[in-house]
Protein backbone atom coordinates (compact mmCIF):
# COMPACT_ATOMS: atom_id res chain seq x y z
CA UNK A 1 0.00 0.00 0.00
CA UNK A 2 1.18 3.15 -0.88
CA UNK A 3 -0.40 4.56 2.26
CA UNK A 4 1.95 2.65 4.41
CA UNK A 5 5.18 3.23 2.61
CA UNK A 6 4.68 7.17 2.69
CA UNK A 7 3.94 6.48 6.49
CA UNK A 8 6.68 4.56 7.04
CA UNK A 9 8.96 6.67 5.42
CA UNK A 10 7.32 9.61 7.40
CA UNK A 11 8.26 8.23 10.46
CA UNK A 12 11.60 6.76 10.10
CA UNK A 13 12.17 10.92 8.48
CA UNK A 14 10.69 12.57 11.71
CA UNK A 15 12.45 9.93 14.35
CA UNK A 16 15.66 9.79 12.18
CA UNK A 17 15.97 13.46 12.77
CA UNK A 18 14.76 13.68 16.72
CA UNK A 19 17.47 11.24 17.41
CA UNK A 20 19.75 13.76 15.41
CA UNK A 21 19.21 16.58 16.64
CA UNK A 22 18.15 15.97 20.12
CA UNK A 23 20.96 17.34 22.90
CA UNK A 24 21.13 13.77 24.57
CA UNK A 25 23.29 14.17 27.48
CA UNK A 26 27.10 12.87 29.06
CA UNK A 27 25.63 11.14 31.54
CA UNK A 28 22.70 9.84 33.46
CA UNK A 29 21.36 10.08 36.99
CA UNK A 30 18.01 9.00 38.66
CA UNK A 31 16.47 6.70 41.29
CA UNK A 32 15.58 2.92 41.30
CA UNK A 33 13.94 0.57 43.60
CA UNK A 34 15.32 -2.41 44.94
CA UNK A 35 14.92 -5.08 48.02
CA UNK A 36 16.81 -4.85 51.09
CA UNK A 37 16.92 -7.00 53.76
CA UNK A 38 16.86 -5.18 56.64
CA UNK A 39 17.74 -6.73 60.40
CA UNK A 40 17.52 -5.77 64.23
CA UNK A 41 19.54 -7.33 66.56
CA UNK A 42 18.37 -6.54 70.37
CA UNK A 43 19.44 -8.04 73.64
CA UNK A 44 18.10 -11.61 74.34
CA UNK A 45 14.33 -11.50 75.44
CA UNK A 46 13.41 -11.62 79.13
CA UNK A 47 12.09 -14.44 79.98
CA UNK A 48 10.09 -15.37 83.18
CA UNK A 49 12.93 -17.48 84.76
CA UNK A 50 15.38 -14.33 84.12
CA UNK A 51 12.56 -11.88 85.43
CA UNK A 52 11.77 -13.54 88.50
CA UNK A 53 15.72 -13.99 88.95
CA UNK A 54 16.08 -10.21 88.99
CA UNK A 55 12.92 -8.96 90.56
CA UNK A 56 11.94 -11.49 92.82
CA UNK A 57 8.44 -10.99 94.47
CA UNK A 58 8.02 -8.19 92.86
CA UNK A 59 7.92 -9.54 89.10
CA UNK A 60 4.24 -10.07 88.14
CA UNK A 61 2.56 -11.49 84.79
CA UNK A 62 -0.65 -9.69 83.42
CA UNK A 63 -2.81 -10.70 80.85
CA UNK A 64 -5.45 -9.17 78.86
CA UNK A 65 -7.55 -12.00 79.93
CA UNK A 66 -7.10 -11.40 83.23
CA UNK A 67 -7.63 -7.37 83.58
CA UNK A 68 -11.50 -8.28 82.51
CA UNK A 69 -12.38 -6.72 85.63
CA UNK A 70 -10.50 -4.28 85.84
CA UNK A 71 -10.80 -2.44 82.31
CA UNK A 72 -9.25 1.34 82.96
CA UNK A 73 -5.99 -0.46 84.38
CA UNK A 74 -6.05 -2.79 80.92
CA UNK A 75 -6.68 0.12 78.74
CA UNK A 76 -3.60 1.77 80.10
CA UNK A 77 -1.63 -1.03 79.99
CA UNK A 78 -1.98 -1.38 76.39
CA UNK A 79 -1.30 2.09 75.64
CA UNK A 80 2.05 1.64 77.27
CA UNK A 81 2.99 -1.49 75.34
CA UNK A 82 6.57 -1.97 73.68
CA UNK A 83 7.51 1.89 75.29
CA UNK A 84 7.98 3.85 78.20
CA UNK A 85 5.46 6.31 79.16
CA UNK A 86 2.71 7.15 82.18
CA UNK A 87 -1.16 6.28 82.59
CA UNK A 88 -3.63 7.86 85.35
CA UNK A 89 -6.31 5.30 86.34
CA UNK A 90 -9.10 5.14 88.77
CA UNK A 91 -7.84 4.84 92.56
CA UNK A 92 -10.58 1.63 93.18
CA UNK A 93 -9.29 -0.50 89.73
CA UNK A 94 -5.65 0.39 90.54
CA UNK A 95 -6.42 -0.54 94.49
CA UNK A 96 -8.42 -3.83 93.17
CA UNK A 97 -5.67 -4.78 90.85
CA UNK A 98 -2.74 -4.45 93.24
CA UNK A 99 -4.39 -6.70 95.90
CA UNK A 100 -5.55 -8.95 93.62
CA UNK A 101 -1.91 -9.61 92.90
CA UNK A 102 -0.37 -9.22 96.69
CA UNK A 103 0.79 -6.18 95.75
CA UNK A 104 1.77 -3.86 98.74
CA UNK A 105 4.33 -1.13 97.18
CA UNK A 106 3.66 -0.82 93.50
CA UNK A 107 6.99 1.08 92.98
CA UNK A 108 9.79 -1.17 91.53
CA UNK A 109 7.33 -4.16 90.59
CA UNK A 110 7.92 -5.50 87.03
CA UNK A 111 5.12 -6.61 85.05
CA UNK A 112 5.08 -8.92 81.84
CA UNK A 113 2.66 -7.71 79.34
CA UNK A 114 2.50 -9.93 76.10
CA UNK A 115 5.83 -9.74 74.95
CA UNK A 116 7.13 -7.32 76.76
CA UNK A 117 8.08 -6.48 80.09
CA UNK A 118 8.30 -3.16 82.12
CA UNK A 119 8.99 -1.58 85.65
CA UNK A 120 6.52 1.10 87.86
CA UNK A 121 9.22 3.55 88.47
CA UNK A 122 6.76 5.43 90.23
CA UNK A 123 2.90 5.75 91.43
CA UNK A 124 1.17 9.31 92.28
CA UNK A 125 -2.20 10.78 93.29
CA UNK A 126 -3.13 12.67 89.94
CA UNK A 127 -6.09 15.67 89.37
CA UNK A 128 -9.41 15.46 90.30
CA UNK A 129 -11.28 13.60 87.80
CA UNK A 130 -14.92 12.88 86.77
CA UNK A 131 -14.37 9.90 88.99
CA UNK A 132 -12.05 11.41 91.78
CA UNK A 133 -8.67 11.83 92.16
CA UNK A 134 -6.83 9.50 89.60
CA UNK A 135 -4.16 7.42 90.57
CA UNK A 136 -1.17 7.80 88.16
CA UNK A 137 1.55 5.53 87.78
CA UNK A 138 4.94 5.67 85.27
CA UNK A 139 5.79 2.41 83.20
CA UNK A 140 9.69 2.11 82.03
CA UNK A 141 9.82 -0.70 79.09
CA UNK A 142 13.02 -3.02 80.35
CA UNK A 143 12.96 -5.20 76.94
CA UNK A 144 11.22 -8.49 75.04
CA UNK A 145 9.56 -10.79 76.82
CA UNK A 146 9.53 -14.11 75.59
CA UNK A 147 6.12 -15.17 76.92
CA UNK A 148 5.17 -18.63 76.85
CA UNK A 149 1.19 -18.33 77.46
CA UNK A 150 1.03 -15.54 74.55
CA UNK A 151 2.85 -15.83 71.78
CA UNK A 152 6.41 -17.83 72.19
CA UNK A 153 8.89 -16.59 70.45
CA UNK A 154 10.96 -19.11 67.52
CA UNK A 155 14.50 -19.69 69.06
CA UNK A 156 16.91 -21.05 66.91
CA UNK A 157 20.48 -22.92 67.93
CA UNK A 158 23.66 -22.45 66.07
CA UNK A 159 22.96 -25.50 64.13
CA UNK A 160 19.72 -24.42 62.77
CA UNK A 161 21.86 -21.83 60.82
CA UNK A 162 24.11 -24.27 58.82
CA UNK A 163 21.62 -24.05 56.12
CA UNK A 164 21.71 -20.59 55.57
CA UNK A 165 25.46 -19.15 55.37
CA UNK A 166 24.97 -16.02 54.17
CA UNK A 167 22.29 -15.59 57.33
CA UNK A 168 23.97 -16.91 59.90
CA UNK A 169 27.44 -15.00 59.10
CA UNK A 170 25.31 -12.16 59.06
CA UNK A 171 23.19 -12.66 62.19
CA UNK A 172 27.25 -13.51 64.04
CA UNK A 173 28.41 -10.24 62.62
CA UNK A 174 25.44 -8.76 64.20
CA UNK A 175 25.69 -10.25 68.05
CA UNK A 176 29.34 -9.19 68.10
CA UNK A 177 28.85 -6.03 67.64
CA UNK A 178 26.53 -2.85 69.82
CA UNK A 179 23.36 -3.52 70.44
CA UNK A 180 20.84 -2.58 69.97
CA UNK A 181 22.02 -2.22 65.83
CA UNK A 182 20.83 -2.81 62.07
CA UNK A 183 22.29 -4.89 59.16
CA UNK A 184 21.51 -7.53 56.50
CA UNK A 185 21.81 -5.97 53.55
CA UNK A 186 24.06 -8.19 52.36
CA UNK A 187 21.42 -10.90 52.81
CA UNK A 188 19.98 -11.69 49.53
CA UNK A 189 16.16 -11.05 49.92
CA UNK A 190 15.34 -14.38 47.71
CA UNK A 191 17.52 -16.49 50.43
CA UNK A 192 15.89 -14.40 53.70
CA UNK A 193 12.39 -15.24 52.14
CA UNK A 194 13.35 -19.42 52.00
CA UNK A 195 14.79 -18.92 56.02
CA UNK A 196 11.83 -17.01 57.02
CA UNK A 197 9.39 -19.52 55.37
CA UNK A 198 10.89 -22.60 56.75
CA UNK A 199 12.09 -21.61 59.99
CA UNK A 200 9.79 -18.83 61.43
CA UNK A 201 6.81 -19.51 60.04
CA UNK A 202 6.37 -16.03 58.44
CA UNK A 203 4.87 -14.93 62.18
CA UNK A 204 4.09 -10.82 61.71
CA UNK A 205 5.65 -8.61 59.75
CA UNK A 206 8.40 -7.99 61.63
CA UNK A 207 9.18 -11.73 62.63
CA UNK A 208 10.80 -12.09 65.90
CA UNK A 209 13.31 -14.95 66.91
CA UNK A 210 16.01 -15.79 69.40
CA UNK A 211 19.69 -16.77 67.91
CA UNK A 212 23.38 -16.68 69.79
CA UNK A 213 21.73 -15.57 72.40
CA UNK A 214 19.93 -11.88 70.86
CA UNK A 215 16.85 -11.32 69.57
CA UNK A 216 16.62 -10.47 66.04
CA UNK A 217 13.98 -9.25 63.78
CA UNK A 218 14.07 -8.90 59.64
CA UNK A 219 12.15 -7.87 57.02
CA UNK A 220 12.48 -7.23 53.20
CA UNK A 221 11.98 -3.64 52.18
CA UNK A 222 11.88 -1.40 49.41
CA UNK A 223 14.80 0.98 49.35
CA UNK A 224 15.13 3.75 46.61
CA UNK A 225 18.86 3.83 45.41
CA UNK A 226 20.63 6.52 43.38
CA UNK A 227 22.31 5.51 40.62
CA UNK A 228 24.26 7.40 37.80
CA UNK A 229 25.97 6.12 34.39
CA UNK A 230 28.56 8.14 32.08
CA UNK A 231 27.04 8.10 28.74
CA UNK A 232 29.41 9.79 26.27
CA UNK A 233 28.41 8.07 23.71
CA UNK A 234 25.19 8.50 23.60
CA UNK A 235 24.78 11.10 21.23
CA UNK A 236 26.91 9.80 19.10
CA UNK A 237 25.02 6.65 19.21
CA UNK A 238 21.65 8.36 18.64
CA UNK A 239 23.13 10.21 15.67
CA UNK A 240 24.51 7.22 13.94
CA UNK A 241 21.11 5.58 14.33
CA UNK A 242 19.11 8.73 12.95
CA UNK A 243 21.45 9.03 10.15
CA UNK A 244 20.29 5.70 8.85
CA UNK A 245 17.16 5.77 9.84
CA UNK A 246 16.97 8.89 7.68
CA UNK A 247 18.62 7.81 4.73
CA UNK A 248 15.97 4.95 4.76
CA UNK A 249 12.85 6.62 5.16
CA UNK A 250 14.14 8.53 2.23
CA UNK A 251 15.13 6.02 0.57
CA UNK A 252 11.27 4.77 0.70
CA UNK A 253 10.23 8.04 0.27
CA UNK A 254 11.75 8.18 -3.37
CA UNK A 255 10.34 4.45 -3.49
CA UNK A 256 6.44 5.82 -3.22
CA UNK A 257 7.14 8.44 -5.45
CA UNK A 258 8.22 6.15 -8.48
CA UNK A 259 5.39 3.34 -7.14
CA UNK A 260 2.64 5.99 -7.66
CA UNK A 261 4.27 7.15 -10.78
CA UNK A 262 4.34 3.65 -12.29
CA UNK A 263 0.63 3.71 -11.65
CA UNK A 264 -1.33 3.52 -14.82
CA UNK A 265 -4.54 6.19 -15.04
CA UNK A 266 -4.74 9.63 -14.81
CA UNK A 267 -3.23 11.45 -11.45
CA UNK A 268 -5.42 13.39 -9.57
CA UNK A 269 -3.02 16.20 -9.10
CA UNK A 270 0.82 16.61 -9.94
CA UNK A 271 3.71 15.05 -8.16
CA UNK A 272 5.37 18.80 -6.70
CA UNK A 273 1.38 18.58 -4.75
CA UNK A 274 2.58 14.98 -3.11
CA UNK A 275 6.01 16.51 -2.22
CA UNK A 276 3.98 19.21 -0.98
CA UNK A 277 1.69 17.07 0.98
CA UNK A 278 4.59 15.45 1.97
CA UNK A 279 6.78 18.50 3.29
CA UNK A 280 3.22 19.82 5.40
CA UNK A 281 3.17 16.37 6.93
CA UNK A 282 6.77 16.21 7.60
CA UNK A 283 7.06 19.15 9.77
CA UNK A 284 4.09 18.71 11.35
CA UNK A 285 4.75 14.86 12.44
CA UNK A 286 8.30 16.25 13.45
CA UNK A 287 7.24 18.40 16.07
CA UNK A 288 4.90 15.72 17.87
CA UNK A 289 7.85 12.79 17.17
CA UNK A 290 10.15 14.93 19.16
CA UNK A 291 7.85 15.58 22.03
CA UNK A 292 6.83 11.75 22.27
CA UNK A 293 10.84 10.97 22.10
CA UNK A 294 11.38 13.45 25.03
CA UNK A 295 8.01 11.96 26.51
CA UNK A 296 9.82 8.91 26.76
CA UNK A 297 12.96 10.22 28.13
CA UNK A 298 10.82 12.03 31.07
CA UNK A 299 8.84 9.27 31.89
CA UNK A 300 9.52 5.80 31.77
CA UNK A 301 13.52 6.40 32.04
CA UNK A 302 12.61 9.41 34.60
CA UNK A 303 15.40 11.60 32.80
CA UNK A 304 15.04 15.80 32.65
CA UNK A 305 13.25 16.61 29.65
CA UNK A 306 15.60 17.11 26.63
CA UNK A 307 13.93 20.30 25.33
CA UNK A 308 14.34 22.37 29.08
CA UNK A 309 10.42 21.58 29.11
CA UNK A 310 9.25 21.95 32.92
CA UNK A 311 5.50 20.14 33.81
CA UNK A 312 2.47 22.38 34.61
CA UNK A 313 1.74 21.18 37.91
CA UNK A 314 3.86 19.51 39.88
CA UNK A 315 1.54 16.44 40.30
CA UNK A 316 2.14 15.74 37.04
CA UNK A 317 5.93 16.14 37.34
CA UNK A 318 7.89 15.20 35.15
CA UNK A 319 5.26 14.94 32.51
CA UNK A 320 4.11 18.37 31.05
CA UNK A 321 0.69 19.36 28.97
CA UNK A 322 2.76 19.00 25.92
CA UNK A 323 4.28 15.57 26.92
CA UNK A 324 0.93 14.38 27.17
CA UNK A 325 -0.72 15.37 23.96
CA UNK A 326 2.36 14.17 22.07
CA UNK A 327 1.60 10.62 22.39
CA UNK A 328 -2.06 10.09 21.17
CA UNK A 329 -0.96 13.05 18.07
CA UNK A 330 1.85 10.32 17.52
CA UNK A 331 0.15 7.08 17.50
CA UNK A 332 -3.26 8.26 16.37
CA UNK A 333 -3.09 11.61 14.55
CA UNK A 334 -0.12 10.78 12.65
CA UNK A 335 -0.94 8.01 10.74
CA UNK A 336 -4.30 9.86 9.54
CA UNK A 337 -2.79 12.44 8.74
CA UNK A 338 -0.42 10.67 6.34
CA UNK A 339 -2.89 8.53 5.17
CA UNK A 340 -5.43 11.84 4.41
CA UNK A 341 -2.78 13.47 2.44
CA UNK A 342 -1.67 10.30 0.68
CA UNK A 343 -5.34 9.79 -0.34
CA UNK A 344 -5.15 13.40 -1.95
CA UNK A 345 -1.75 13.33 -3.26
CA UNK A 346 -1.65 9.63 -4.71
CA UNK A 347 -4.88 8.23 -6.60
CA UNK A 348 -5.13 7.70 -10.02
CA UNK A 349 -8.24 7.20 -12.10
CA UNK A 350 -7.82 4.52 -14.59
CA UNK A 351 -11.10 3.98 -16.67
CA UNK A 352 -12.01 1.66 -19.75
CA UNK A 353 -14.25 -0.55 -21.67
CA UNK A 354 -14.95 -2.68 -18.77
CA UNK A 355 -14.25 -0.57 -15.75
CA UNK A 356 -13.38 2.43 -13.46
CA UNK A 357 -10.22 1.75 -11.22
CA UNK A 358 -9.47 4.28 -8.41
CA UNK A 359 -5.55 3.33 -7.35
CA UNK A 360 -5.48 4.72 -3.80
CA UNK A 361 -3.82 4.97 -0.67
CA UNK A 362 -5.11 2.10 0.50
CA UNK A 363 -4.81 -0.06 -2.66
CA UNK A 364 -7.36 -0.30 -5.86
CA UNK A 365 -10.65 -0.90 -6.11
CA UNK A 366 -13.23 -1.31 -9.41
CA UNK A 367 -16.19 -0.77 -10.48
CA UNK A 368 -17.37 -2.57 -13.44
CA UNK A 369 -19.85 -0.26 -16.01
CA UNK A 370 -22.32 -2.61 -15.95
CA UNK A 371 -22.12 -2.56 -11.93
CA UNK A 372 -22.53 1.36 -11.88
CA UNK A 373 -25.92 2.53 -10.17
CA UNK A 374 -25.59 5.47 -9.54
CA UNK A 375 -22.81 8.75 -10.28
CA UNK A 376 -23.17 11.83 -7.63
CA UNK A 377 -21.38 14.54 -6.28
CA UNK A 378 -20.26 14.70 -2.54
CA UNK A 379 -19.11 17.88 -0.84
CA UNK A 380 -16.27 17.02 2.14
CA UNK A 381 -15.78 19.33 5.14
CA UNK A 382 -13.10 19.51 7.04
CA UNK A 383 -12.49 16.60 9.47
CA UNK A 384 -10.50 18.91 11.43
CA UNK A 385 -12.74 21.46 12.14
CA UNK A 386 -14.39 21.25 16.03
CA UNK A 387 -16.79 23.33 15.67
CA UNK A 388 -20.57 22.24 14.61
CA UNK A 389 -21.46 25.59 11.99
CA UNK A 390 -18.09 24.77 10.65
CA UNK A 391 -19.52 25.14 6.89
CA UNK A 392 -15.88 25.23 5.47
CA UNK A 393 -15.71 22.78 2.41
CA UNK A 394 -12.10 21.28 1.47
CA UNK A 395 -13.30 19.64 -1.80
CA UNK A 396 -15.96 18.01 -4.09
CA UNK A 397 -15.80 14.39 -4.61
CA UNK A 398 -17.07 12.57 -7.28
CA UNK A 399 -19.34 9.51 -5.82
CA UNK A 400 -19.22 5.94 -8.00
CA UNK A 401 -21.82 3.65 -6.61
CA UNK A 402 -22.12 0.00 -7.15
CA UNK A 403 -24.45 -2.78 -5.86
CA UNK A 404 -21.39 -3.68 -3.76
CA UNK A 405 -18.96 -1.01 -3.15
CA UNK A 406 -18.13 2.65 -4.12
CA UNK A 407 -15.83 4.61 -5.83
CA UNK A 408 -14.74 7.77 -4.32
CA UNK A 409 -12.46 10.65 -6.99
CA UNK A 410 -11.17 13.06 -5.20
CA UNK A 411 -11.56 16.88 -6.68
CA UNK A 412 -8.47 17.73 -9.10
CA UNK A 413 -5.95 20.20 -8.49
CA UNK A 414 -6.52 21.64 -11.90
CA UNK A 415 -10.14 22.26 -14.04
CA UNK A 416 -7.80 20.35 -17.09
CA UNK A 417 -7.42 16.80 -14.93
CA UNK A 418 -10.94 17.42 -14.03
CA UNK A 419 -11.89 17.69 -18.27
CA UNK A 420 -9.67 14.23 -18.68
CA UNK A 421 -11.21 12.18 -16.45
CA UNK A 422 -14.45 13.57 -17.40
CA UNK A 423 -13.94 12.77 -20.98
CA UNK A 424 -12.45 9.11 -20.56
CA UNK A 425 -15.54 8.38 -18.17
CA UNK A 426 -17.75 9.51 -21.34
CA UNK A 427 -15.84 8.32 -23.79
CA UNK A 428 -15.88 4.34 -22.26
CA UNK A 429 -19.05 4.56 -20.76
CA UNK A 430 -22.04 2.06 -22.16
CA UNK A 431 -24.82 4.13 -24.10
CA UNK A 432 -27.10 2.43 -21.47
CA UNK A 433 -25.31 4.45 -18.58
CA UNK A 434 -24.57 8.11 -20.36
CA UNK A 435 -27.03 9.54 -18.35
CA UNK A 436 -25.60 9.22 -14.79
CA UNK A 437 -22.43 10.72 -16.12
CA UNK A 438 -24.66 13.56 -17.83
CA UNK A 439 -26.52 14.35 -14.93
CA UNK A 440 -23.75 15.67 -13.71
CA UNK A 441 -24.32 18.39 -15.93
CA UNK A 442 -21.42 20.40 -15.74
CA UNK A 443 -21.33 20.96 -11.98
CA UNK A 444 -17.92 19.36 -11.37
Amino acid sequence: MIWFRKYAALLLLCVGGALTFLPFPTALAGERTQEVVQLRVQPAPFTEESARARFGDSFIQLSYEGMAEFPDVREAVLGLMDRSGSRCVAPDEWHALLADRSVTDPEGVAYAFRDGLYQIASVEGGDDGPEGNLVCFEAVFLGAYDNLSWSPMVRLEANDLDGYPDVKAELERLASGPIPAEGGRDISPRRWRRFQHRELDDRGYWPHFVALDRLFSGVVKDESVQWSLQTPWLRQAAGAVGGVAMLLGLLMLVASYRAVAARPGIPISSAWFGVFCDVISLVGSSIFTVLAIDTLWVGPLGQSSLLGLNPDWPSTQPITGLHFISVPVFFVVIPLLALWFTSLSAQRIQVDGERVTSHGALGSRSIPWEGLERVHLREQRNPFAFSVGDSRSLQTALELEGADHSITINEPGSGKRKMQILDALIRHVPDAKKDLIKSLGGQW
